[in-house]
């Protein structure tokens, strides 16, 4: 006789196995593969019984390893290399992100930007702006009198983690520095934002004529995109790794790999 029964982790992952154990009394172990999100080791114990037979636990662990690609803590831009997300510029849109930038250098590190070619007045969907006095700012319009920046003073050479909630009407965005609890928060009403096609990019805006990178330095420690204001529909979910020789972002949501898309440079990480 045998016993059998689907298991779930329990730990949100949605993740099941299914186990057949024999029947006799004491533990048994069960090997299976690692998650295919993380590759984190996990551990479950179950214990259960069919009539006549006694009960029966079964320890369940999984291995770490088993990934496509070798996770990093960060990925590190020459000031030439970028990421394009594949996501469009246009609200709504929100996102979270850890990331380094190392100098004064203005530069967007999430965004894009097009041309109104009735007025030639350049509008930028922008997630993450940063200018000379380290202000973190979300959706702007650039080069337009009385844009409506939103802002936190944010130190040179520090990783934090900025969040980005925009829509028409509305706007608002979270900071935390490293070794920081709590979000340092600031909300903007605004009439409108921009709408189209074009796709963001990480490390700079998506603006050809006169792009904004990132300086030669900057490290991003993951990115989450959001297709929503509220951050409960993730559409990019960016982890730093090495992949087929080279460094950039697995996307989670897709299972895909996305690396420098420039002609020029590349990302550097830690050793591998």
């Amino acid at each position: 006789m045998s016993l059998s029964q689907e298991i779930a982790w329990g730990d949100g992952s949605g993740d099941k196995i299914y186990i057949t154990a024999g029947a006799s009394e004491g533990n048994q172990t069960v090997q299976v593969s690692s998650d295919p999100n993380t590759g984190a080791a996990r551990t479950k114990t179950i214990t259960f019984s069919a009539s006549g037979v006694s009960p029966v636990t079964l320890t369940v662990n999984q291995e770490a390893g088993g990934l496509p690609y070798t996770p990093v803590d960060y990925i590190q831009t020459d000031g030439t290399a970028y990421i394009n997300t594949g996501i469009a510029g246009s609200a709504p849109k929100s996102s979270e992100l850890k990331v380094l930038i190392p100098d004064t250098t203005n530069c967007v590190m999430l965004g894009k930007g097009n041309i109104n070619t009735s007025s030639q007045v350049q509008s930028m969907f922008v997630l993450l702006y940063m200018n000379g006095s380290r202000a973190c700012f979300g959706f702007r319009f650039r080069y337009l009198t009385g844009a409506p920046d939103i802002s936190d003073s944010i130190a040179n050479n520090t990783p934090f983690v900025v969040r980005t909630q925009m829509k028409a009407g509305s706007q608002l965005i979270g900071v935390k520095e490293e070794g920081d609890t709590t979000w340092t928060e600031l909300a903007k009403t605004q009439s409108s934002a921009p709408t189209g096609t074009d796709n963001m990019y990480l490390f700079r805006d998506n603006y050809s004529s006169a792009p904004l990178p990132c300086p030669s330095g900057s490290r991003v420690y993951y990115c989450k995109i959001y297709s929503d204001y509220n951050m409960s529909s993730l559409v990019f979910d960016g982890i730093p790794c090495y992949y087929n020789g080279a460094y950039g972002l697995w996307d989670n949501v897709s299972n895909s790999f996305f690396g420098n898309a420039s002609n020029n440079g590349a990302f550097t990480g830690p050793s591998v």
